[in-house]
């Protein structure tokens, strides 16, 4: 059975690094997105979890999306682009 896959945006520090690593050990393949400059802490965190990929791309910037699509911004609160508050109230 093939593992679920999860893409942790600034997977590499901090609350993204946290979230990398409690998905890794909930039996997910982790991609972990990082700008350039945290190339570094990525790499670390993604040789603790051992089972994941390395994603460099800035998401600020329009010109990194591979869908040619220009940047829209985040959409709803918090970044959620389903617009739906209640997703962030219930935390």
């Amino acid at each position: 059975m093939e593992k679920p896959v999860a893409i942790v945006t600034g997977g590499g520090t901090g609350i993204g690094a946290a979230c990398t690593r409690a998905l890794a050990s909930e039996g997910f393949r982790v991609g972990i997105n990082y700008i350039p400059v945290m190339e570094e802490p990525s790499k670390a965190v993604l040789a603790e979890i051992k089972e994941g990929f390395l994603v460099e791309a800035d998401l600020t910037d329009g010109s990194d999306r591979q869908d040619g699509k220009p940047d829209q911004g985040s959409g709803g609160p918090r970044g959620c682009p389903c617009q739906q508050r209640r997703h962030f109230d219930q935390q």
